[in-house]
């Protein structure tokens, strides 16, 4: 039996905070493109509730599997699914190369420098430095 831990991620859009999570989760990875762990078909594997649904379901919106499809199999919120959907379709977009105007888009979708570059192909992004902030829990 395979425990399943749990992250907590605060961010300005879920889509931030899912990819923070997935970072914070420490399974080495620093966006949802997780390798498969079986050869099987990926909409035969969203049928799995297991620890790797999400990268199942991310993979299955790479691929073209509509919404309305993973949510019949798997009962998933539409919502959810249209988060991870816009971050397939971002992924998708900087394939080929990455312009200024996408690296803006990308930041605030939670992805890291390092992950935009191997995504994207690109050897030199724009320079930034990382902010963290303090969440005031006082009131």
């Amino acid at each position: 039996m395979k425990a399943t831990g749990e992250v907590m991620a605060i961010a300005q859009s879920f889509e931030e905070g899912i990819m923070k999570a997935v970072r914070g989760a420490e399974i080495s990875l620093d966006t949802l493109n997780a390798a498969p762990l079986s050869d099987k078909p990926v909409k035969e594997r969203l049928y799995n509730t297991d620890d790797r649904r999400l990268f199942t379901v991310f993979e299955a919106l790479k691929s073209g599997i509509s919404v309305d499809e993973i949510h019949e199999i798997t009962r998933i919120d539409k919502f959810f699914l249209y988060k991870l959907l816009n971050l397939a379709e971002f992924e998708r977009e900087i394939e080929n190369g990455i312009t200024e105007e996408l690296y803006f888009k990308g930041k605030p979708l939670g992805y890291t420098d390092k992950a935009l570059k191997r995504l994207s192909g690109a050897d030199i992004l724009p320079e930034t430095a990382a902010v963290y902030k303090m969440v005031d829990t006082c009131g």
